[in-house]
């Protein structure tokens, strides 16, 4: 941080971030690019809407996989974000020379790079890379600093997945997909009679959701499905799916209990 600079906190609902408004051009070189004319962010991106997309991100991985399941870092350093709750984390928004779909994360606790992107109007973070993805940016040295700012990483919460009439479109049709399936498995075994639905919550642009059932007696059914958007209609595609013994359904209770749907299914006389 150069001297004099003044930082700036924004408050966006449950995140703080300490803003430092500092850009520059990093491993290009002058001859190339004009210093004054950086490229910055597409039309599709903001500050705000990157920094949002990362935290909430962090929120999710936190909150459906803690340490204990799956930690976040690059394997060198072994640094969890767990370690990192409650405190400043430092980080850069980056937007690198080879790439122009994506902007950049960078942090003070790992090697790693978040990625966001854009689809259909969201804006989102696309998960951790490492510099053996493919999709590490081909020359990791050269860079624009949109900005640098300093982040507070909240106690892991129930992620915000949004609501919309589109979504609530897609869930009516997720239900369908469900009392078709259902039909089917109670004309061959009646423990299905009065089955347990669960539909795991989701973000419009992940495009697939899951789908836990409960019979009255057995193994707990489970599907993923996927949803898209074809002439303007949406469609439900269902994925393979597979039973899920009792002693395991801790794995998936917390998609469960976050589920946007829960009905029991009875059957038709």
């Amino acid at each position: 941080m150069s001297a004099g600079t003044v930082p700036t906190d924004t408050v966006l609902g449950s995140y703080i971030f300490r803003t430092y408004n500092t850009k520059e051009i990093v491993g290009i070189d002058e001859n190339d690019i004009k210093l004054d004319e950086p490229r910055g962010l597409s039309d599709n991106f903001t500050n705000e809407k990157i920094k949002t997309a990362f935290l909430e991100y962090i929120n999710y991985r936190l909150w459906f996989y803690p340490y204990e399941y799956y930690y976040i870092g690059s394997p060198e350093d072994n640094k969890e974000l767990e370690n990192h709750i409650k405190k400043s984390v430092d980080a850069e928004i980056r937007v690198y020379n080879d790439t122009e779909d994506a902007v950049y994360i960078h942090t003070d606790i790992g090697e790693w790079l978040a990625i966001i992107k854009y689809k259909e109007e969201f804006v989102y973070c696309d998960g951790l890379i490492q510099k053996d993805d493919y999709l590490w940016p081909g020359d990791i040295d050269n860079y624009e600093v949109i900005e640098r700012y300093s982040l507070i990483i909240p106690e892991p919460h129930k992620p915000n997945y949004g609501t919309s009439e589109r979504k609530n479109d897609i869930i009516a049709k997720i239900e369908a997909f469900i009392e078709t399936k259902l039909e089917d498995f109670y004309e061959a075994d009646d423990n299905w009679v009065n089955t347990e639905a669960y539909i795991a919550d989701f973000y419009e642009y992940e495009n697939s959701t899951q789908i836990f059932l409960f019979p009255t007696a057995g193994n707990i059914a489970y599907f993923p499905v996927v949803f898209e958007e074809i002439n303007g209609e949406i469609k439900i595609i269902g994925g393979k799916g597979f039973s899920i013994e009792g002693s395991r359904i801790h794995e998936y209770e917390k998609f469960m209990s976050d589920a946007v749907r829960y009905y029991i299914w009875s059957a038709k006389k």
